[in-house]
């Protein structure tokens, strides 16, 4: 019997790839078109654009006028609402303009981070998509939809190890809270393994190339 070729983490292939272990022109060519043709489908898994913060929007959503430092409250709100309308009308660029200038002034809002991440990975920008995802992480730990589309936004830009590391605690979650764990955490891990299961089968198409 012939043993089984040992099979390369998706981060070990690329690393010899890039470094010249596996560089043939069939291996790593079909590898970077497939990377290319990955960062589009990823963005759209699970849904598109993701957006489902868990404020209604529309109603008040914390900013005081405390937080509302040398601008009117008015403008603030008016800004986040025109966002969420961009959003949804496709115009991710304005969105994003206009998260930013909200975020300018309110810091510690996980929802509004999370919109703002979402109009980033729209405009397919997964690198700000991924910093304010990490940002709600850090406000909410148990902020469910943002391990997902962080984890799906790191596959996205290269970052394969620091995606399975974000499933794994997922995982370490489920068992946290098994036999009954949160539907959002249910959906989240299910989404990221799909993700993770996508970038699978592009690997296993290159290395039998």
């Amino acid at each position: 019997m012939t043993p089984e070729t040992p099979r390369l983490s998706w981060s070990a292939f690329l690393r010899r790839c890039v470094g010249g272990a596996l560089r043939t022109a069939t291996t790593c060519g079909t590898l970077a078109l497939l990377l290319l043709l990955a960062g589009p489908a990823l963005a759209q898994l699970g849904g598109f654009p993701g957006m489902t913060p868990r404020r209604p929007i529309g109603q008040d959503w914390g900013i005081s006028p405390q937080s509302a430092t040398n601008v009117r409250l008015i403008d603030l709100k008016k800004a986040y609402r025109g966002g969420i309308q961009d959003l949804n009308a496709g115009e991710c660029r304005t969105a994003t303009t206009k998260f930013e200038f909200v975020l300018d002034h309110i810091k510690n809002d996980p929802d509004l981070h999370f919109v703002a991440a979402t109009a980033h990975r729209c405009i397919k920008n997964f690198l700000g998509a991924a910093d304010q995802y990490e940002r709600v992480l850090e406000l909410d730990e148990d902020y469910y939809p943002a391990y997902r589309f962080l984890g799906i936004s790191l596959l996205a830009t290269g970052h394969f190890d620091e995606s399975v590391e974000l499933f794994s605690t997922l995982e370490t979650k489920r068992q946290e809270c098994d036999p009954k764990c949160d539907e959002a955490l249910e959906g989240a891990y299910a989404e990221l393994r799909k993700a993770l299961d996508y970038i699978k089968k592009i690997q296993e198409a290159a290395s039998s190339s």
